[in-house]
């Protein structure tokens, strides 16, 4: 590492490089690959430079969103940093995505110019400002982003890390709250985002949509995961359910199979139909899903199984699993009954489960989330 006066230069290890390489050719998009390329190298460069310089433990935020939004936020004693990486020789100016300023879970106290070249594997810090500085930046709507003039920059990366030694006081921020969106309208922008036409998720729809949609960790995974081609479910948020919001596919059971639950608990109840094809052969059955709330904070999940009328279940093995995949409940039809109860079990609000259901060599996962 060589310390100058206007910049820090950052080596690349080559190992570091050849695996950043390795994740760029993940992406059919190379746009796309590219600025996961930069954030990555960037990421893992000045994480490297910050335990030298200032000994802790700086952490990457785990986003899924490098391909989409440029920056890296690191997290050190309290204090983020969005370090925002480049290609370009011009440094008339910083870059900054609108994200790093406006969305609460977002945004740095301090901001980080940083040049990347590949091939002479640097990486280049020659500027930063602290958040005081965004109020004189311009706001370029179309790209989404501020503008912030290098003269507004400081250029000596010491001076920041005297700042840290003598811990001078954070800039105080005030960053609106974002709305929440209902898991319909997350499931349909994320199905819309991963369109092929789209070409920058972040600017193909109205930018306040775009910040609520970053409030879904699971929905930007998901995202990710379909602009990469992989096939992925969606999610269903039950809390949705209270509100009286559905989606198409959770049918009352009264009117698409003519079942109704009983009970003295006030209970909402709603049904899914489920296809298995394999082997040449379909099968068809019904997910029953009731909701009790138990109290402000706790609601009880019921999973029954249905047979078609005058039918039987198929011989399936059927499992609950938490958010880190472990099974939770696991059970299995006998392929005599039409009916199968699986044990009911409590949530509270932010909890993820899957059911699993395994027909044969093919298996179907619905996830969900409290």
């Amino acid at each position: 590492m060589t310390v100058q006066f206007y910049s820090t230069l950052l080596e690349i290890p080559p190992q570091l490089k050849a695996q950043a390489l390795r994740e760029y050719r993940k992406y059919p998009r190379p746009q796309e690959g590219w600025q996961y390329l930069l954030n990555y190298l960037v990421a893992k460069t000045v994480v490297n430079w910050l335990r030298e310089e200032l000994g802790g433990k700086p952490s990457i935020s785990d986003t899924p969103t490098w391909q989409f939004v440029n920056g890296v936020k690191i997290s050190l004693e309290g204090i983020n940093l969005v370090v925002l990486p480049d290609e370009s020789i011009d440094r008339a100016s910083l870059v900054i995505p609108r994200e790093w300023v406006e969305h609460p879970d977002w945004v740095g106290d301090y901001f980080f110019a940083a040049t990347v070249d590949i091939d002479r594997e640097m990486v280049e810090l020659w500027g930063f400002c602290d958040y005081s500085a965004i109020k004189q930046a311009t706001i370029d709507y179309q790209d989404q982003n501020y503008i912030l003039d290098r003269s507004k920059l400081s250029c000596d990366l010491n001076l920041w890390l005297s700042y840290r030694q003598f811990n001078i006081p954070l800039a105080p921020k005030v960053v609106n709250s974002v709305p929440q969106l209902a898991s319909t309208r997350v499931n349909n922008l994320t199905d819309r985002l991963a369109l092929t036409s789209i070409i920058s998720p972040r600017l193909a729809i109205p930018f306040s949509d775009w910040l609520s949609l970053l409030h879904e960790r699971r929905a930007l995974e998901r995202l990710g995961l379909l602009r990469q081609g992989q096939r992925v479910k969606s999610v269903t948020n039950l809390r949705d359910w209270w509100a009286g919001i559905f989606s198409s596919e959770w049918q009352e059971p009264a009117l698409s199979y003519g079942y109704a639950l009983r009970g003295e608990e006030e209970k909402i109840t709603r049904l899914r139909q489920m296809m298995f094809t394999t082997e040449g052969e379909t099968v068809q059955l019904y997910i029953l899903v009731s909701l009790t709330k138990k109290s402000q904070q706790e609601v009880g999940v019921l999973f029954q199984l249905l047979a078609p009328p005058d039918q039987r279940l198929p011989i399936l093995e059927v499992a609950i699993r938490d958010a880190e995949g472990n099974t939770v409940i696991t059970t299995a039809t006998q392929g005599n009954e039409s009916l199968l109860k699986l044990r009911s079990f409590s949530c509270t609000s932010g909890d993820q489960f899957s059911l699993v259901l395994q027909y044969k060599n093919e298996t179907i996962t619905e996830e969900f989330t409290i």
